[in-house]
């Protein structure tokens, strides 16, 4: 068993971005974090976006070999949160997304998700990947929009199609 020792997000933006911060949640039997996706230098969320946010060492290069790869504020280094905050990988029980906002309804921003996908990364060959749920059962893309009328909050899936999963069946 080994900690995550890295993350990635691919993120697709859709017809409406935002300015309000991003967060990608990580929650297991131990425990639980969440990681900002915000990136210095970089108008994030835009959109009509695609891009790829990469936390600590990720193991699997081409996962982090893209144009559009960032990565978050406080991500890679001897002091991010995921050395300073441990997260067994086999005790993750959910991943979600979040959209920060306020009470407010002139200060909330929507945001349209098209699609989002989270790996976490624990020793050589640990991979554990999470989705949109029931998105093979949609007629088009599965837009997730975050707002105080809609939500702030998606709960991702586990995808256990990966040769190389922790996870097993049995």
């Amino acid at each position: 068993m080994s900690v995550i020792k890295g993350i990635v997000v691919d993120l697709e933006i859709g017809l409406q971005g935002t300015d309000d911060h991003i967060y990608i949640g990580v929650v297991g039997t131990g425990g639980g974090r969440e990681f900002s996706l915000a990136s210095e230098n970089f108008d994030d969320f835009e959109a009509n976006s695609e891009t790829t946010y990469a936390f600590g060492n990720v193991w699997e290069g081409q996962a982090i070999s893209g144009p559009d790869v960032r990565n978050p504020k406080n991500s890679i280094g001897g002091n991010t949160p995921l050395r300073r905050y441990p997260i067994e990988l086999d005790d993750v029980t959910q991943v979600y997304i979040r959209k920060g906002g306020t009470r407010r309804g002139d200060g909330d921003d929507e945001c349209d998700v098209n699609s989002v996908v989270v790996r976490l990364y624990g020793e050589p060959d640990e991979r554990r990947r999470f989705v949109v749920p029931y998105r093979e059962f949609l007629a088009g893309p599965p837009v997730m929009v975050m707002s105080n009328e809609s939500g702030h909050q998606y709960w991702l899936v586990e995808e256990n199609t990966e040769p190389f999963s922790v996870r097993s069946s049995g």
